[in-house]
């Protein structure tokens, strides 16, 4: 297993014309998972900071003053 300075530090492989055809299929499809994760992950985050956000304006706000109103 000799290193190869031109390829990444995460695999340092020699490989044939063929092996270097499906490791840059796998290396794409890897890359594509690692996106689709994160976006998975980055609208998650999103979708809790908007339900944050809905407590205090809509529904639950107005009746929470409905009330404090009708103490008064």
């Amino acid at each position: 297993m000799k290193k190869d300075k031109k390829q990444d530090d995460t695999m340092t492989v020699t490989l044939k014309q063929g092996q270097r055809q499906t490791w840059d299929k796998l290396k794409a499809l890897r890359d594509g998972m690692i996106d689709d994760a994160n976006k998975a992950k980055a609208s998650t985050n999103n979708l809790k900071k908007k339900r944050r956000r809905k407590k205090y304006y809509g529904k639950q706000r107005s009746e929470k003053t409905q009330k404090e109103n009708k103490e008064t």
